[in-house]
């Protein structure tokens, strides 16, 4: 049997015991238990790769010394007996050195070795295609006078790369999981990082729903306060007080409304024509005699009114109303209304705050449902793979 032979039934022997114990029993591996699963599953395959080299290397070996048994027998060749013109044969042996030259190449190529097996076949393939490609022309030139030993050499070359294919497809299995847990070591980093980031969302969204909770709370007591302030006897006595400041307010509007009508403001308007001022202030009260009382706070036209009025009632009468305008100035706002107006100020406030945290807990909940898809379509993913990296198991999540 040839080395390769050996080399070939070693791994087939393998091959079919892996397939025998898988037959023999149904095993099954938990999402959780995966990542132990495939380091395991990445120190068999390196050792399967190491086992792939060392083949490779024997048969490399053997056709190293078959190329250089076949170079031997290529320098033995003598073209000084052959009947040719000495051209022909000059232009034979300087190609037959340029194939000896790129067939050096290719040996020093097949030498340089790579740590990642899959590249390094991948490299041999690469040495051997880039030889058949150059060496083409001196190998059809050489071939005019020598033709078994460059044949020979060229039967060694073909070999070398079929049983490289042979021994690469009998193990391609292993490049398949190889390829496939490279991936599935990849998926499991997205998985990480989805899970930390699914984490901080899970962690912000806790903050978010507590700090909706404590304004609820709040919201809730100061409603509850509101309707006890509403339900004592201060809110009663509160009304009755409003409805007396009413009543006032109400004989107030009337009084000013009849003493309005006893002033003769045209007659004012005709004497004090030529003072601007005075002219002014007279016409403020005649439009608008309440709010010209309001704003004239030392009652000016009572002097305008005095020399050219000789009512004293209705001095006494404008002083005093002047008075109760002041004193209504200002609207009528009980320590209970403010209380119950500051409450429901700080309500509306807290409904802006509620309204903030809302949006921002469905944007977070957006963003948590985005990350629970994507850790779904990941694990999809692994599970995929994982039927490639164990054939025959069956994968629960």
């Amino acid at each position: 049997m040839t080395i390769f032979g050996k080399i070939r039934k070693f791994f087939e022997v393998e091959e079919k015991q892996r397939s025998n114990e898988l037959i023999n029993s149904h095993r099954v591996i938990s999402f959780n238990e995966l990542e132990g699963k495939i380091d395991e599953q990445s120190k068999i395959l390196a050792e399967t790769e190491l086992k792939i080299k060392n083949g490779i290397l024997m048969i490399l070996d053997k056709f190293y010394k078959d190329v250089e048994e076949a170079i031997t027998n290529l320098d033995n060749v003598d073209l000084s007996k052959r009947k040719e013109q000495e051209r022909i044969k000059i232009i034979v042996e300087e190609n037959k050195l340029l194939y000896k030259k790129y067939l050096n190449n290719l040996v020093d190529n097949l030498r340089k070795e790579k740590q990642d097996l899959k590249l390094y076949i991948n490299g041999l393939y690469s040495a051997i295609n880039d030889f058949v490609k150059t060496s083409k022309v001196s190998y059809e030139k050489a071939t005019y006078l020598i033709g078994n030993e460059l044949r020979d050499i060229k039967e060694i070359i073909r070999k070398l790369g079929e049983e490289i294919h042979e021994l690469a497809n009998v193990n391609k299995e292993v490049f398949i999981k190889e390829e496939s847990i490279r991936k599935i070591k990849f998926h499991f980093e997205e998985l990480e990082e989805n899970d930390t980031l699914l984490g901080e969302v899970h962690k912000k969204l806790e903050g978010i729903m507590s700090e909706i909770e404590n304004v609820k709370i709040q919201k809730k007591e100061l409603n509850e306060k509101i309707s006890n302030i509403k339900n004592s006897e201060d809110y009663e006595k509160d009304i009755k007080d409003k409805l007396l400041h009413h009543k006032r307010l109400e004989d107030l509007n009337s009084n000013i409304y009849k003493i309005k009508n006893k002033i003769d403001f045209k007659r004012l308007s005709k004497i004090f024509h030529y003072d601007s001022k005075k002219y002014a202030l007279i016409q403020d009260y005649s439009s608008n005699f309440k709010r010209a009382i309001e704003n004239d706070s030392n009652l000016e036209i009572v002097n305008l009114l005095e020399p050219y009025d000789s009512s004293v009632d209705l001095i006494n009468e404008l002083k005093q109303i002047g008075k109760s305008v002041l004193e209504f100035k200002n609207p009528f706002i009980s320590r209970v209304d403010k209380e119950i107006s500051e409450s429901e100020e700080t309500l509306k406030k807290l409904d802006i705050v509620l309204h903030g945290l809302q949006t921002e807990l469905d944007h977070e909940k957006k963003k948590e449902s985005k990350f629970k898809e994507r850790k779904i379509k990941i694990v999809g993913h692994v599970m995929k793979l994982c039927v490639l990296v164990f054939p025959g198991y069956e994968i629960t999540e």
